[in-house]
């Protein structure tokens, strides 16, 4: 059964739920509105992990439906309770169906291309002068537009000495279709002439998995991929690109290298690893998207401790950074595109002696 299929099947059905219930409260007002919520909900949660079984990816059809009984269906029967309930009731059912309104169009039209660019200064001996880079993560896009125009845009203005790309770029249902979305990507890329003074380095993501030419859809862009786990030197650094397999090692071991020594892969959880570089950089985790407030990410997909999963800059030992992106986009498919209280971000790291 297609997605399209789905989501008709979970609208009817959840219709059919909130139909009864206002029904049901209508013949029976003494009861009170509270209850025909508490059971609207337990039944949305219901149909939907019942209905997510028919994804290809079971924990982000339920996030999807779950999204749609709440923003749409309950927001609905809210509102539709207040119309019938009395005095504070009235007020109570009314205010939250507002606020769930008013956090579903943040969460789906505004946060999702509310670019923010995040600025670390960090400082070392082991450098004689600065170096500004500048980490573009999980683009993940399934449709180059005006809002990655935009982040390349933002990229260009930085003017980086070093651009690093932690892999996710293009999410597509269709072979064709992604490569009508890489085609528009190099197009745009040559357009706005991204470059970077000592050079643009990518590694791959989830999304290239199961392409793989990811590594030449770079080529004639000036882009230097890692399709092994290598170390380069650039400049005064040092410059370690891993695997996706190797960056998702939280028992990774990487040998001591000489200069300010900066390692990079997708997932972020092989900075729980061994080794003394002085700066780690990962994505993967888009900050988990949707961060709750005093919790943040109820879901991250990483080994690293929730804080710093959700993004920022960390400090693991005296002269040694972690760094996680929290991208510029989204994951694709089936899961809602959404960001709530998790912007994206571009993130502008500048080196200084001292």
């Amino acid at each position: 059964m297609n997605e399209l299929a789905v989501h008709l099947l979970y609208f009817t059905l959840l219709s059919a739920v909130v139909v009864g219930l206002v029904t049901r409260l209508r013949r029976r007002p003494e009861e009170g509105p509270w209850l025909s919520v508490l059971v609207g909900g337990a039944a949305s949660v219901i149909l939907a992990a019942g209905a997510a079984r028919l994804f290809p990816h079971p924990i982000f059809g339920s996030m999807a439906l779950l999204c749609h009984g709440l923003f749409l269906h309950g927001v609905a029967l809210l509102l539709l309770l207040a119309r019938r309930a009395r005095g504070l009731s009235r007020w109570g059912l009314g205010g939250l169906g507002l606020a769930l309104a008013l956090v579903g169009i943040d969460a789906f039209f505004v946060e999702p291309r509310w670019l923010e660019v995040r600025r670390v200064s960090l400082t070392s001996p082991k450098l004689s002068q600065p170096v500004k880079i500048v980490v573009l993560s999980d683009l993940q896009t399934d449709e180059i537009g005006d809002y990655e125009a935009e982040v390349l845009a933002a990229v260009v203005k930085e003017r980086p000495d070093l651009l690093l790309l932690p892999g996710d770029y293009i999410q597509a249902n269709t072979r064709d279709e992604s490569e009508r979305q890489w085609a528009a990507l190099r197009s745009l890329w040559t357009q706005l002439g991204v470059t970077a003074r000592d050079g643009v380095f990518a590694v791959e993501g989830n999304a290239e998995q199961r392409d793989r030419a990811w590594g030449s859809r770079f080529h004639g862009l000036g882009v230097t991929v890692f399709p092994k786990t290598a170390t380069v030197r650039v400049g005064e650094l040092t410059l370690t690109g891993l695997t996706l397999r190797d960056s998702g090692n939280p028992e990774l071991k990487v040998a001591p290298k000489g200069g300010f020594h900066v390692i990079f892969g997708h997932i972020p959880d092989f900075a729980l690893g061994e080794n003394s570089a002085d700066l780690l950089i990962g994505g993967h985790t888009h900050g988990g998207q949707v961060q709750l407030p005093f919790y943040g990410p109820p879901i991250t997909f990483s080994h690293l401790p929730r804080h710093m999963a959700a993004g920022g800059t960390f400090e693991l030992s005296p002269g040694r950074h972690l760094d996680v992106s929290r991208g510029v986009g989204l994951e694709r498919t089936e899961a809602p595109p959404l960001r709530f209280l998790c912007r994206p971000e571009l993130v502008v790291i500048e080196l200084s002696p001292g």
